[in-house]
Formats: C-alpha cells, sequence, structure tokens
C-alpha cells in the first residue's frame, strides 16, 4: 500500500519563499533573481542573507524597464539570466524575445508608458 500523498499539509499561504541572496539589495520591492527564480524583494539585504521574495500571479505590478525597449499590451517580457549581477537584472536583461538564458517573467497588461513604466503579472514562478 502507497503512502505516498496520504497525509498533506499547507507549508505557508505561498505569498512569499524564503531565498539566499548572492549580492546586495537596496530596499524591497526590487525585482531579483534568486535560486533559480524571479520575485520582489520584501527586504533588504548582503550577499549570504536570507530575505523574503513574493511572487504573486494574481497582482498587478509597475516594473520599470529600460527606454530603449518596446513594450505593448499582451507581449511577454522576458529576462536574461546570464544578464544578472549579483541578484539585480542588467538592463540589457530585459527583452521580448525569447531564447538562449531568456526566462518569460511576465505578461504585459497596459503598455509602457511616458516614464518606461508597464503593468504586468508574473506567468513563471
Amino acid at each position: 500500500m502507497s503512502t505516498v500523498g496520504r497525509t498533506n499539509y499547507k507549508e505557508s499561504d505561498g505569498k512569499a519563499i524564503e531565498v539566499t541572496l548572492v549580492g546586495t539589495v537596496e530596499g524591497a520591492a526590487q525585482l531579483i533573481y534568486a535560486e533559480g527564480m524571479f520575485g520582489f524583494a520584501h527586504d533588504s539585504g548582503d550577499s549570504g542573507d536570507t530575505i523574503a521574495m513574493g511572487q504573486e500571479a494574481q497582482i498587478l505590478y509597475q516594473v520599470t524597464v529600460p527606454s530603449g525597449l518596446s513594450v505593448a499590451k499582451g507581449d511577454i517580457l522576458y529576462v536574461d539570466t546570464a544578464q544578472v549581477t549579483g541578484n539585480i537584472p542588467d538592463d540589457a536583461a530585459w527583452g521580448t524575445s525569447s531564447g538562449g538564458t531568456n526566462v518569460a517573467v511576465f505578461r504585459v497588461v497596459e503598455a509602457k508608458d511616458a516614464n518606461n513604466v508597464v503593468i504586468c503579472r508574473f506567468i513563471w514562478t
């Protein structure tokens, strides 16, 4: 008789997970890449620190993108994991094309405005 999956417990509400930083994160609400996942930092921290990171897919986020990147409603925003310094994506990491080390992170629900801000939601967690 198998006992796999017979006793399951809720681990947490899933709104945040703890990750260990490999670089400095200055301030909460910064998009970070940690332990193979993207999310928004809930705290500041230095390399080696453990902080909470949020990845709630049902929330709409305001994300600032590079000024030279054209982003329209419906686009998927990718971040190239090879273009991450410490835990922070470099400007060159952002794009709207898949392939290579690009990871689909956001679906754009409102096009980029004059301040280079898009409204989007997580599609990859």
